[in-house]
């Protein structure tokens, strides 16, 4: 694919904030889920992790309720996409159906909510994984000196510091890229 899980999630939030939900939005939007799903499981559950703005279950929670709820009155009625069955399906992880918490339904004295905040933070406890390559590909931490009383010297320290930390970023992960091959090969999984 040549979305990573941070551009899948940020299309599916645009859909999922577009007012009128149209045609358009909701073929994109069954275009995006269906992309995301035929992905391995570290993809799928780091689209939910950029969906989370970097793991709060209440971020996740309002998006799932969304995502689970989309529009789809543009879609044919046989052609309609169950979304938490294929999220349930993809995931492992019980997504509810809103059908279920209304009057006659088998959880009609739950909530809703409830039930989705628990598959968020199901989902959250196992992007482990993904978070760990995402900040291990993109972060390092370099210590900072102490500065110095005088701040012209210190700040021309703390630059020389910086860029000497930004030009070994760039020489570990060419070294990385060469080794190993691009991320996006099918080496990596």
């Amino acid at each position: 694919s040549l979305l990573g899980p941070a551009e899948v999630a940020v299309l599916l939030q645009s859909g999922l904030a577009a007012v009128p939900q149209g045609r358009q939005v909701q073929q994109n939007q069954r275009m995006l889920l269906e992309l995301m799903v035929s992905q391995p499981p570290l993809f799928q559950r780091g689209v939910l992790y950029e969906m989370s703005n970097n793991g709060s279950s209440r971020v996740l929670t309002n998006n799932l309720v969304a995502l689970l709820n989309c529009h789809q009155d543009a879609v044919r009625p046989g052609s309609r996409l169950d979304v938490a069955d294929l999220l349930t399906t993809a995931l492992g992880v019980q997504m509810p159906r809103r059908a279920d918490f209304m009057a006659g339904g088998s959880h009609a004295s739950n909530s809703y909510i409830l039930f989705v905040s628990r598959a968020a933070r199901q989902v959250l406890e196992e992007c482990g994984p993904y978070v760990a390559l995402k900040y291990w590909l993109q972060q390092v931490e370099v210590p900072v000196l102490q500065l110095r009383a005088d701040p012209v010297p210190a700040v021309e320290r703390l630059l020389t510091v910086a860029e000497q930390a930004i030009r070994d970023a760039d020489d570990a992960s060419a070294t990385w890229l060469q080794a190993r091959g691009p991320p996006w090969a099918d080496n990596m999984r």
